[in-house]
């Protein structure tokens, strides 16, 4: 194997004794835990393997033959199916294994006393000078036994777990919050300052419903006294803290970026060093130039400050506000700056079960006004209307157009965000997995008929190159992320203080800001986490970019067609890839059009890079330039849903026609190889055929083809799709222009031969030709405890001599505070010298199910650390991305999860791994021994039509 292409290892911590590995209770019938594409219920895929329309289009056509012979494949379990089940030690497919050789966004932490470690870092003491509160410490490895800490503690109400005795707010201090509040209002009622459902009391208890309504809350500064109401003041006393909302930890999936990448470290504090970006890598200085050809400006700014600014902010609060409070923190950065009479700040909310103050309604959507720290109800009741629905979002602007005109129209989305292929939000109270689309904000835009000045998003990956083509019709910029946010979002306060100034503001100086301030708190707050923020200016995007796109999908779909499609592929595999544990295909555009090597690649990158007028990012990340595209690879069915919506915003039909030609010939590898259509492009690979060979019915991979029997096997797949949209499989195959036959050629010439898949001599050797259509390569562990077996997870601690795989296993796996876990290895960021690497653990976190997020960097000498959980949505609840990272600490209860699987390799049921833990002041993230003699190691093989194999089991 290419030894520069081998992602880095984690170094190996190991202590000597260890919990055991045991699944326990009844199954929690969740699903499998496994979400990165290896396995699905095959219970289901089984009932699932109804006749083909095509034929026998499930099987592999063996030499000589035309589809008929069904493939022989390797079960990663062991090579044959035991004829009885077996005892606990003994081995349940025969003797066919090699044996290896022996936030609280109101909470106020201060740092420990003594220059003692704070294992869960440390936050801005009230009133503390530096917004961006202090790096969290990073502490010490005791006894070299790999003791790391984890990020700062928040319970649901997003407040700090108090610890010791004493916790929440004391009599006394209520006492004193209830008088300052009865002094500030003189005797009178809330109702002025509150407004909405919630406020309509004037009595005492109304404000012990607001303090109490938290689980946990610690004291806090109480209300300034004035004649002015101080939202910012009242809301930190209300909830618990004077602090900054900088308090909160941030997101997950932005750690889940690609293989490759480079990165500088930057000290911009005295804090440890992060990769930041660098150069023209990411960074690069503010662009104020204009591309020849691009249209004027819909905003025309007047200047010498005598702009009028109006700044509309559509929050849909979600489960980011009803679990940790995100957008009242938000809500008070808002508050906290200084908005004058040009400056109109309406904010429209809805879309969350509980907000976390006692200001804003959670039955009816309301709309309020924000000027100099007061809260201004002007719409009670808004009705009931979806967040997601283009609807309630147009109407929201028809008001603001109405009722707050101004020469600079302003736009910013607050929620989770799905990037090109779910578009923006999450109604809490809808869910049902709904999301506003790209087609429904368009939609939605069109109808309310106004040009803005910037339209921004403060959601994980709207940066996306579809989404401004379609923006560009409406508004001058746009301000959006690439990939998942931090939890704690932009921050407010500064840019709103720096545009009341001046509201002659250039637009990309606004947004310049925003991003600043976005990546400069982030990486003091967000530990372990990946920014990015850009600015794009539309109307050069607009002028530039899609004469190039076209011409760049036209280049890359003849060479497809010319029997390239490995060179594809490969460019694909090693681009930065954003939210990648969901595999939602989106990637950076530059590094991809770069990645291509071709004239017309390198022409589009340019015309992006002049579009993007400032880009930031920061954290472990690289390679990021500014805008992503929506690209097939990882999940294949997903392209009939994006060919809906490219028609829909006008997108050009020749990137259209490039992703599907690459995504047919994807499928027809997969189908070749003995995927199921009923799997095509899902991730989940283990078709009923693939099953056959998984249950030990043969003695390993056919390496037999023929072009006549794949020609057969593939000419109903690609004969079916030239009659209208069936809303299947087959419509990735309308339009294109690959045969059947020349599909069967290229596969023929470009498949992995899984036949070699042999061990011997405690050794795989493949010609370096089969290596090149490898894009990975991961260790998978099974335990045998008697009845079936426990997955342990992935990870890429494998050896490799030269052209060899070895099979050598050490009879250790990965362990939290002794308990070995499910792991699975995600991705690595490594620039040579510093590098992160990044995995998941599933688990219940005080009884929610999680993945818990786990880093291993050069910051820390490889030592692992917990950076967060990220919540686990159902299939009905959403499928954008949240900003939430819910952090972890002292007293949190983990219980640990894992898939079990029969003797036969059917998955049964999720399971609790062990006994639960509650965490202490440090956490242990080492490898422990485990039974070696229970183990069954195999390595899964993933080629570039992203099929799965695996090797022989080693035991």
């Amino acid at each position: 194997m290419d030894e520069q292409r081998k992602p880095r290892s984690r170094e190996k911590k190991v202590v000597n004794e260890g919990k055991g590995v045991e699944k326990r209770g009844e199954g929690l019938g969740t699903g499998p835990v496994n979400n990165t594409g290896s396995y699905e219920d095959r219970r289901q895929q089984q009932s699932a393997s109804q006749a083909s329309p095509f034929g026998n289009m499930n099987q592999r056509p063996a030499s000589g033959q035309s589809g008929s012979g069904r493939p022989v494949q390797q079960n990663p379990f062991g090579q044959q199916r035991p004829a009885q089940r077996p005892d606990s030690s003994g081995f349940p497919f025969g003797q066919g294994g090699q044996k290896a050789g022996t936030q609280n966004p109101f909470g106020n932490t201060a740092r420990p006393a003594g220059g003692s470690a704070n294992p869960f870092g440390s936050r801005p003491a009230a009133g503390q000078a530096d917004p961006f509160g202090t790096r969290p410490s990073t502490g010490t490895n005791a006894g070299g036994q790999g003791q790391h800490h984890y990020g700062v503690k928040q319970n649901g109400t997003g407040t700090q777990r108090a610890s010791g005795s004493g916790s929440g707010m004391g009599g006394g201090k209520l006492l004193l919050i209830i008088a300052a509040l009865v002094l500030l209002l003189g005797g009178g009622g809330l109702s002025g300052l509150f407004g909405g459902e919630d406020s309509g009391s004037s009595s005492v208890t109304n404000i012990l419903n607001t303090v109490t309504q938290s689980d946990e809350t610690s004291s806090g500064s109480t209300a300034s006294s004035g004649s002015g109401m101080d939202i910012s003041n009242l809301l930190s006393s209300l909830m618990g803290s004077g602090s900054t909302a900088y308090d909160y930890t941030g997101s997950a999936d932005s750690l889940f970026s690609g293989l490759t990448g480079t990165g500088t470290v930057s000290n911009q504090s005295s804090a440890v060093p992060y990769f930041t970006s660098s150069g023209e890598d990411n960074t690069t200085a503010l662009d104020e130039t204009v591309a020849t050809g691009a249209r004027a400006k819909f905003t025309e700014i007047i200047g010498n400050k005598q702009d009028n600014v109006t700044i509309m902010v559509y929050m849909c609060g979600t489960d980011l506000e009803s679990q940790q409070g995100m957008a009242t923190s938000d809500l008070k950065e808002m508050a906290a700056a200084t908005v004058g009479d040009k400056i109109n700040l309406i904010v429209f909310t809805g879309g969350c079960s509980r907000w976390r103050n006692n200001v804003v309604s959670s039955s009816v959507n309301q709309i309020y006004q924000i000027k100099d720290g007061k809260f201004l109800c002007l719409e009670k009741d808004m009705g009931r209307g979806s967040m997601v629905s283009p609807d309630t979002l147009t109407t929201f602007i028809q008001y603001g157009k109405k009722n707050f005109p101004a020469n600079r129209m302003c736009l910013i989305f607050w929620d989770h965000g799905g990037g090109s292929v779910s578009g923006f939000g999450y109604d809490e109270k809808v869910g049902h997995n709904q999301s506003m689309t790209l087609a429904g904000i368009n939609s939605a835009l069109k109808k309310a008929n106004v040009k803005f000045d910037f339209i921004g998003f403060d959601a994980c990956l709207m940066a996306t190159v579809e989404n401004g083509i379609m923006l560009s019709q409406y508004a001058d910029y746009m301000i959006a992320s690439e990939e998942t946010e931090p939890g704690v979002g932009w921050y407010y306060t500064n840019w709103l203080n720096n545009l009341n100034k001046n509201t002659s503001l250039p637009t990309i100086q606004i947004g310049k800001q925003i991003a600043d301030d976005f990546v400069e708190v982030c990486n003091r707050q967000c530990r372990g986490q990946a920014t990015t923020l850009s600015v794009v200016d539309l109307a050069e995007l607009q002028a530039t970019v899609p004469d190039e796109l076209k011409q760049f999908s036209i280049d890359t779909n003849e060479l497809i067609q010319n029997k390239e499609y490995k060179t594809v592929s490969k460019a694909r595999s090693k681009t930065r890839e954003f939210a990648q544990s969901s595999r939602i295909d989106q990637i950076d555009m530059v590094d991809f059009a770069k990645n291509m090597g071709t004239a017309e690649g390198k022409s589009l990158a340019k015309a992006l890079q002049g579009a993007v007028k400032y880009n930031r990012t920061g954290g472990s990340i690289s390679h990021a330039y500014g805008l992503s595209i929506y690209f097939p690879y990882q999940r294949a069915n997903k392209v009939n849903q994006m060919v809906s919506t490219y028609q829909a915003i006008g997108m050009d039909e020749e990137y259209t026609r490039c992703i599907q030609e690459f995504a047919s010939l994807e499928v027809s590898g997969q189908v070749s190889a003995g995927t199921s259509l009923n799997n095509y492009g899902s991730g989940a690979y283990a078709s009923p055929d693939l099953l056959g060979s998984l249950l030990g019915q043969g003695g390993g991979y056919t390496s037999s083809y023929s072009s006549g029997g794949l020609t057969e096997l593939l000419g109903g797949l690609y004969g079916g799709g030239s009659s209208g949209s069936t809303g299947s499989i087959l419509d990735l195959f309308m339009g294109r222009s690959m045969t059947a036959e020349n599909a069967a050629e290229y596969i023929l010439d470009n498949h992995f031969d899984a036949s070699r898949l042999v061990w011997k001599d405690g050794k795989i050797t493949l010609e370096k030709e089969q290596w090149d259509l490898v894009t990975s390569l991961l260790m998978n562990v099974f335990y045998n405890d008697g009845t079936g077996f426990i997955d342990l997870g992935m990870d890429t601690t494998f050896e490799t001599e030269g052209n060899s795989l070895m099979s050598e296993y050490d009879g250790t796996w990965l362990s939290i505070d002794r308990q070995p876990v499910a792991y699975y290895y995600l991705n690595t960021v490594d620039d040579g010298d510093n590098y992160v690497i990044s995995g998941y653990v599933p688990a219940l976190l005080n009884g929610e199910q999680v993945n818990l997020i786990l880093n291993f960097d050069s910051e820390h000498d490889g030592d692992g650390y917990i950076a967060g959980a990220l919540k686990k949505y159902t299939d009905d609840e959403s499928d954008t991305q949240a900003k939430e990272l819910i952090a972890i600490g002292k007293g949190d209860t983990l219980q640990f999860l894992c898939d079990y699987f029969d003797y036969e390799g059917v998955y049964r049921d999720t399971y609790k791994l062990g006994e639960p833990i509650t965490l202490g002041d440090t956490v242990e993230i080492a490898n422990t021994p485990i039974d070696r003699s229970k183990c069954q190691v195999t390595f899964r093989l993933t080629d570039i039509y992203q099929q799965n194999y695996w090797t022989p089991a080693v035991r």
